[in-house]
């Protein structure tokens, strides 16, 4: 019979024996579960990817399709708050009926072109850049024929007339380009 120190020292190797076996069972138990959880994780991970990559897609389309709208709904806003008109492009000035180009140096009144000379074409483009402005024959010969020049201020007067005969529908009753007695021209209504 083993002595008590023997039963002893016995059971402490077997438990160091089983102690060893629960450990490596529980390394292949945790080893094989996560065997299988990397390659359901992959699998999610891969699944995931997929599923976000499907809602990129959609959402680019919703996307392109939002912004479709979205600019058709602001070009209606600007139509509506400016009463239809278009922004006009470089270099033109419009003076409703007139648009005056200043890059080919033409006039159009209500999609007509009008013939200018060079002073007439000077005049109304100096009128139409000073809407509701009245101005001096002085500033209109300044502006128009330059500071250096030394003739009579009636010419500013005998241009004028031209122009309006030119651009206005009743040239005796002018509308657009209009006198301020004593003291010059004025462009508008």
């Amino acid at each position: 019979m083993p002595t008590i120190i023997e039963s002893i020292t016995q059971a402490e190797a077997k438990g160091a024996e089983l102690k060893k076996q629960a450990a490596a069972r529980a390394k292949e138990i945790t080893d094989d579960a996560e065997a299988r959880r990397g390659k359901t994780i992959k699998e999610a991970h891969d699944a995931g990817r997929a599923m976000i990559q499907r809602a990129k897609d959609e959402a680019e389309k919703q996307g392109a399709a939002l912004a479709a709208e979205l600019t058709a709904r602001v070009d209606a806003l600007i139509r509506r708050s400016s009463g239809g008109t278009q922004e006009l492009p470089p270099g033109t000035i419009s003076q409703p009926p007139f648009l005056l180009n200043t890059r080919n140096r033409t006039l159009e009144k209500n999609g007509q072109r009008i013939k200018l000379t060079q002073v007439e074409y000077s005049i109304m483009r100096m009128f139409m850049e000073n809407p509701g402005k009245a101005l001096s024959r002085e500033e209109i010969l300044d502006l128009v024929w330059g500071r250096d020049y030394f003739g009579e201020l009636k010419i500013v007067d005998v241009n004028v007339r031209r122009l309006r005969l030119k651009i206005e529908d009743n040239a005796t009753n002018p509308t657009y380009i209009t006198t301020v007695w004593g003291f010059g021209y004025k462009w508008g209504f």
